[in-house]
């Protein structure tokens, strides 16, 4: 009979001072392996290194009833979750989710007990015990962002997680976040408009054709540049933060993607960092002044009766 895989063993196995803890014999059913030959074959092929990732203990001997020597495998628990995670099983990739959030678990708790039931059983394609509860992500948005942004938009990123994990419910999900839509302050304003002030404020071009999208991507840069938002790169976009310097003058909304019914987050500017702007282009202005007279006062030089020499 196989022994099933519980809570109770993934603790030991992370509490462990062994540094091979998981039995070879054990773990391949486990992850869905019905032959041993067959996730040997697995092991060997997935790279790992003997006395590194895993140890083989020999028995050269021949049983007694004349069989072929005998050998045990014991693996690390980074060996273990890795393998998981490579098996052409579904069940190997529940594990290794289950081995991840265990030991998140313990590193939030610093050692606190966690309760669990000797039952527990590792997770099956019946039971999905892996998948995160809508609780568990709506607790975690708010541990995470809670004191950092807008309830409105930590309730936004909530919803996006659960349409993410419950694929069924992202039709629910996007009809309440139209619920969380707040009026915008009029002060408010997109990158390309506040471009656009910044021209008429200073005077200054931006991009060579003078066109919006050209003049947005020069601002976004000239406000990266002094330290007013940070680019931020995903696999399918980019998107900008604002730094801590840039706090003061942003804000993230709520609203309807163009040619989507879906809701975004979007970044926000206040009408006053155009002042905040100016200023340091005012400070950055009076700077060269005073590098031209320094220079204008170095190149001149008093004569034996006291007249001024200009040296240029």
């Amino acid at each position: 009979m196989v022994q099933q895989l519980t809570r109770e063993i993934i603790l030991s196995h992370l509490g462990s001072e062994d540094r091979f803890p998981v039995d070879f014999d054990l773990g391949f059913p486990w992850l869905g392996f019905s032959r041993k030959d067959v996730a040997k074959r697995s092991i060997e092929n997935a790279g790992f290194k003997e006395g590194i990732d895993f140890q083989v203990f020999r028995n050269d001997a021949e049983n007694s009833k004349g069989g072929r020597p005998s050998e045990k495998i014991f693996l690390t628990v980074d060996c273990f979750k890795q393998w998981a995670m490579m098996a052409p099983t579904q069940k190997g990739k529940e594990v290794r989710l289950w081995y991840i959030r265990i030991e998140e678990e313990l590193d939030r708790l610093k050692g606190k007990v966690i309760p669990f039931s000797p039952s527990q059983q590792a997770p099956s394609s019946e039971q999905p015990l892996l998948q995160p509860t809508v609780a568990e992500i709506a607790e975690l948005a708010r541990v995470i962002y809670g004191d950092l942004l807008d309830p409105h938009l930590v309730s936004g990123f909530i919803a996006n997680q659960v349409a993410i994990e419950y694929p069924h419910l992202e039709r629910h999900c996007e009809a309440a976040k139209k619920n969380l839509i707040l009026p915008i302050e009029s002060e408010l304003m997109t990158v390309t408009e506040l471009a656009q002030l910044y021209k008429e404020v200073t005077g200054k071009e931006l991009s060579e054709k003078g066109t919006e999208s050209g003049d947005a991507r020069k601002f976004n840069t000239l406000l990266t540049d002094r330290g007013y938002q940070t680019k931020v790169k995903s696999k399918k976009s980019s998107s900008y933060r604002p730094t801590e310097k840039g706090k003061p003058f942003a804000k993230f909304v709520l609203q309807e993607a163009r040619g989507s019914s879906k809701t975004v987050q979007q970044l926000r500017w206040r009408r006053s960092l155009i002042e905040d702007l100016a200023a340091h282009d005012e400070k950055e202005v009076v700077k060269a002044k005073l590098v031209d007279v320094n220079n204008a006062e170095d190149s001149k030089v008093n004569d034996i009766d006291g007249n001024i020499i200009h040296l240029s």
